[in-house]
C-alpha cells in the first residue's frame, strides 16, 4: 500500500482499523478484513502499536455482535500483541470482556465454550498475570456481562458481590453505575426467582453507607427488581408504591420506566388482586394525571405513557376479564384513552394485547372488537401470534367461524407465517366442531 507520492502512517491504519469496525457492525466487512488492515500497516513497514492492536480487538467485538467471533479470537489479538512486542493496557483486556458480552447476546450462533460469569473472571486474572489494573471500566464491563448470563439464568447476584469484593481489593470503591448494573444483574435473577426484592434493598442499603445518592435509574431498576419478583411473592404492588415514595423524598420525578414497571409489577401480582384493571389505571391516574390520593407526586412531573405502558395495561386488562371484572370494552377504552394522549400508533405487541383481552371475553361484541384492530394494523405488523389469537377467538364460534378461521389461515401462510402452532389451533377447532355435533 505504499504511494510514489504518499507514506502511509500508522494513525491512518489506526483510522482505517476504526472504520473497518464500523463496517463489520454494519454488516459491510468481516474480522478477516480487519487482519487484511494489519497485515498491510506491517508490509508498509511500520510497527503495530497498542493503539492500533485495540482497535482491532474492537472490531472482534464488533464481530461478536453479529455472532462472527468468539473468546478465541480476542485471545489471538493478545498473542499477535506479545509476538509484536506490544503490551496489551487496561483498554485491550477491557475490549475483551465486551466481547464475552457480545458474545453472550449472540449465544449459539458460533461454536465454542459457553460464556459464563467464570469466563469475565478468567479475563480479570489473565489482566493481572500481564501486570494491568483494573479499572472501573473493567468492573463495569465484568458486571454487564454477568447481566447478560442472569438473563439466561446462568448468573446469580452472589456473582455480582463477588465483582464489588474485587474491585475493593483492587483499591477501587464501586461506583454509582457498578451498583446500578448491580441491580440489574439482581432484577435479571428475579426474573428466573434466582434473586428477591430483598437483594436488591440491600444493595440500596450499601449505596447509603458508601455514600452514593441513588439516582433515577437505581429506583427504576429496583423497581424492575420488584416487578419480577413479584410472579412469586406477595405484596409486590404495595412493596413497588414504597419504592416511588422513596425515589419522590430522593427529589426525583417519575418517568415512563418508572410508570412501566409499576404497571409490570401490577400484571405481576394479578392472581393476588381483585380487580387488576382498577390498579393499573390507578397508576395511569397518579403518574400521568395527578389524580388520586397519593400527594407527594402532585409536586412531580407528568409522565407521558408509550406504546409499552399502553401493552403492559392491556395485558392486566386480559386478566381482569379473566377475573370477570371487565369486558372487551374495558380493552376498546384503553384504545381510546391511548388516542387522546397522542400516542396513535398501534404496534404488533399492542394489537396482540388487545386481541388476548378479546379472547379472555370471548363475546359476539369482542370478536368485531378484534376484527377492527385485526384490520387497523397493517399487514406488515402481524406477527403469528396474531393471527393465532384471531384463529383461537373463531374457533370458539364453532361452524359460524370456521370459514374465517380458514381464511385467516390462508392468510398467513400467504405471508410466511405459518407454524406448527397455528396448524394445531385450526386441527383443535375442527376436533371442537365435531365433537359439538355428535352431542
Amino acid at each position: 500500500m505504499r504511494s510514489e507520492n504518499y507514506n502511509f502512517t500508522l494513525k491512518f491504519f489506526t483510522t482505517f482499523m476504526s472504520v473497518c469496525g464500523q463496517d463489520i457492525r454494519r454488516g459491510r466487512a468481516t474480522a478477516d478484513d480487519a487482519y487484511e488492515v494489519l497485515s498491510k500497516c506491517k508490509e508498509c513497514g511500520l510497527q503495530p502499536d497498542a493503539i492500533l492492536y485495540n482497535a482491532l480487538m474492537n472490531t472482534v467485538a464488533q464481530a461478536a455482535w453479529r455472532g462472527e467471533a468468539i473468546l478465541s479470537h480476542g485471545s489471538q489479538v493478545i498473542s499477535s500483541m506479545k509476538e509484536d512486542g506490544v503490551q496489551p493496557d487496561a483498554y485491550t483486556f477491557n475490549t475483551l470482556l465486551d466481547v464475552c458480552t457480545k458474545m453472550m447476546m449472540k449465544q449459539g450462533r458460533r461454536s465454542g465454550a459457553p460464556v459464563t460469569p467464570m469466563t469475565g473472571f478468567s479475563v480479570v486474572q489473565l489482566m493481572l498475570a500481564n501486570g494491568v489494573s483494573p479499572d472501573q471500566y473493567t468492573f463495569t464491563s465484568y458486571m454487564q456481562l454477568c447481566v447478560k448470563c442472569a438473563e439466561r439464568s446462568l448468573a446469580s447476584p452472589r456473582d455480582g458481590e463477588r465483582i464489588v469484593e474485587m474491585m475493593r481489593s483492587q483499591g477501587l470503591a464501586p461506583s454509582l453505575h457498578v451498583y446500578n448494573t448491580l441491580l440489574d444483574l439482581i432484577a435479571k435473577c428475579a426474573s428466573h426467582k434466582k434473586a428477591e426484592l430483598e437483594d436488591g434493598e440491600r444493595v440500596l442499603e450499601r449505596m447509603a453507607a458508601d455514600g452514593i445518592a441513588p439516582n433515577l435509574v437505581t429506583f427504576n431498576t429496583l423497581l424492575e427488581c420488584c416487578a419480577n419478583s413479584a410472579r412469586y411473592s406477595q405484596g409486590g404492588l404495595a412493596r413497588a408504591w414504597g419504592i416511588v415514595e422513596l425515589l419522590v423524598d430522593s427529589k426525583l420525578s417519575p418517568d415512563r420506566f418508572t410508570l412501566n414497571a409499576l404497571l409490570k409489577t401490577c400484571l405481576h401480582s394479578s392472581r393476588s388482586l381483585l380487580d387488576p384493571l382498577h390498579e393499573g389505571t390507578e397508576i395511569f391516574h397518579h403518574l400521568c394525571e395527578h389524580k388520586g390520593r397519593r400527594e407527594k407526586l402532585a409536586g412531580c412531573d407528568i409522565v407521558k405513557p408509550d406504546l409499552i405502558s399502553f401493552s403492559i395495561l392491556m395485558s392486566i386488562c386480559e386478566q381482569s376479564i379473566l377475573k370477570k371484572r371487565a369486558t372487551i370494552k374495558s380493552a376498546d377504552l384503553i384504545i381510546k384513552t391511548m388516542k387522546r394522549d397522542a400516542v396513535l400508533q398501534i404496534d404488533t405487541g399492542l394489537c396482540n394485547s388487545f386481541l388476548a383481552c378479546a379472547c379472555a371475553d370471548g363475546s359476539e361484541e369482542a370478536v368485531e372488537s378484534a376484527e377492527e384492530m385485526f384490520d387497523a394494523i397493517p399487514a406488515a405488523c402481524r406477527s403469528s401470534q396474531t393471527y393465532g389469537r384471531m384463529l383461537q377467538l373463531h374457533g370458539r364460534r364453532g361452524d359460524a367461524g370456521m370459514g374465517r378461521a380458514r381464511a385467516l389461515l390462508e392468510e398467513a401462510e400467504q405471508a410466511g407465517l405459518v407454524d406448527g402452532r397455528l396448524l394445531q389451533l385450526l386441527i383443535e377447532e375442527e376436533m371442537e366442531d365435531e365433537e359439538t355435533l355428535r352431542r
